[in-house]
């Protein structure tokens, strides 16, 4: 997951690769994790959209489909709300 956070991942997917049952996968990952699976595979990918912002000067509609999400708009919630800013913003204060 760590390798391929830029892939569409499923849940169900991962449970099949792990011969479990969603269900009991579900159930288990969120309890050695803590957080739920769509949960933990956005934070990686919002900790890699920081890492972008900081070291390209993409766009951030770019770097959001470059890292797995689908939409902008939502790359752009998630962010705001692991971050406190916009991804723009970000940007914009390690820059100066």
């Amino acid at each position: 997951m760590l390798s391929n956070y830029e892939k569409p991942i499923l849940a169900t997917e991962m449970a099949d690769l792990c011969h479990l049952s969603y269900s009991y996968f579900s159930r288990s990952f969120h309890r050695l994790m803590h957080m739920k699976f769509n949960d933990y595979l956005n934070s990686i990918r919002i900790r890699e959209a920081e890492k972008l912002l900081i070291s390209t000067s993409g766009s951030v509609t770019e770097i959001a489909a470059s890292v797995g999400f689908c939409t902008t708009s939502y790359f752009i919630k998630l962010f705001k709300e692991q971050m406190h800013v916009s991804p723009k913003q970000y940007q914009k204060l390690l820059a100066q």
